[in-house]
């Protein structure tokens, strides 16, 4: 059920090697193929603020790398 969870742990190991970044929060989607109806809205309550807080996250990031790259070139 959670196998791209496991997965996940592991790449991030294999990421932080090769110096990239990644967020710490995990969105995780048990049983992905279930997780939309056919109009493309989540089937479980927790998928909307999972999302939320994961592109919340990912945006708190790459606005750091940036204004992190930008005082590197200055």
């Amino acid at each position: 059920m959670y196998g791209g969870i496991r997965s996940a742990m592991q790449a991030r190991c294999l990421l932080a090697e090769i110096n990239t970044v990644n967020i710490p929060n995990i969105f995780g989607m048990p049983r992905v193929q279930n997780s939309l109806d056919s109009d493309g809205n989540p089937t479980d309550d927790h998928m909307v603020p999972g999302a939320e807080k994961h592109i919340a996250e990912l945006e708190w990031f790459a606005k750091a790398l940036k204004t992190a790259r930008a005082k590197d070139s200055a």
